[in-house]
């Protein structure tokens, strides 16, 4: 069925239906990326499973509200103005060579095939992250990002690195335009540079500041870059989940190119974090020495919770004014 798909033809989704007896089918759905996101994936499950209620209990299909389609996405995003200051701080960020710095130092592969690896990190270091994020307001997926990236610096011996955060892009539009029940893939991805310091506490606390402050301009990046031109090292958080889905048996990924040396999905699966790596095969044995990095990071934490540091370097520093215009 994943075979099967073409964009260029228009084929980007397929259903089949499996008699497994005379009182069981099963329903297998296939979806290009393309189309569809995370949150687009649980709209239309639970468009299909509200049908299906409606149909059993013989009542006319019903379902939600249609939210804004991609007709106007796509004319708002035309013509969207990006602001003087955004453009600028932009470019401050990037740098004249940072095509260059987002290969990382790492050569690329981009015919070498991928592999998985899955990670769990237990419930007593997963509370530990939740309640030192929780205590400095950290968000859960800065958190995760800064470990990820601190442990690439150390591992790599860096002293920066370039990652690709991927976030969710439906806030970044107007009031006029309504995507709760719009399907589709409406990511938003963005490069971030991490800049490694010596203290886990300093490290944090300036590169926290880096990060808020990249995310909140980072929807304008694809605006500003059509082409999109992004680190080799990407990040995703996917938020609380009540399973992880079986990434394992996705065997078919060694047949696409990837423009990523190493990818992380974070998930939080029933308390606890559950770290997803996709990596050219190569890298195998350093994913193993960034998961243990991460897990080592983390009780160093409470050692360090009660130190209260505030770091910018030279480049953040900006004037607050400028800094509330994004």
């Amino acid at each position: 069925m994943q075979e099967s798909l073409n964009i260029e033809s228009g084929s980007v989704s397929k259903l089949v239906v499996i008699k497994d007896s005379v009182e069981r089918h099963t329903l297998v759905w296939v979806i290009h990326h393309l189309i569809c996101d995370n949150v687009s994936w649980l709209i239309l499950k639970d468009d299909f499973d509200m049908a299906m209620k409606q149909v059993i209990a013989r009542k006319s299909i019903q379902l939600m509200e249609k939210t804004t389609n991609f007709e106007v996405i796509v004319q708002e995003t035309s013509d969207q103005v990006i602001p003087t200051h955004i453009r600028t701080e932009w470019e401050r960020i990037l740098g004249a060579d940072s095509k260059e710095r987002f290969k990382n130092q790492m050569s690329s592969t981009l015919k070498m095939p991928f592999k998985t690896k899955i990670f769990e990190i237990d419930e007593l270091k997963s509370g530990a992250l939740l309640s030192f994020s929780k205590k400095k307001n950290y968000s859960l997926d800065t958190m995760m990002m800064l470990l990820f990236g601190r442990a690439m610096m150390r591992h790599n011996e860096l002293e920066e690195v370039w990652i690709s955060q991927e976030l969710n892009g439906r806030d970044r539009y107007s009031d006029n335009v309504r995507l709760n029940q719009t399907v589709g893939w409406l990511t938003s991805i963005h490069p971030v540079h991490l800049k490694n310091k010596e203290r886990l506490d300093e490290y944090l606390s300036t590169n926290h500041f880096t990060v808020d402050k990249t995310k909140a301009i980072g929807k304008y990046y694809e605006l500003l870059h059509p082409t999109m031109e992004t680190p080799n090292i990407s990040f995703n958080y996917l938020g609380e989940m009540r399973e992880l889905p079986d990434v394992l048996n996705k065997n078919d990924i060694n047949r696409y190119d990837f423009f990523d040396e190493i990818a992380l999905n974070v998930a939080l699966v029933q308390n606890k974090f559950t770290l997803v790596f996709l990596y050219k095969e190569h890298l195998d044995q350093s994913i193993d020495s960034l998961q243990t990095i991460i897990r080592n990071e983390i009780p160093k934490l409470e050692q360090e919770d009660e130190i209260e540091v505030f770091g910018l370097d030279n480049s953040s520093l900006v004037d607050l004014s400028e800094l509330f215009k994004i």
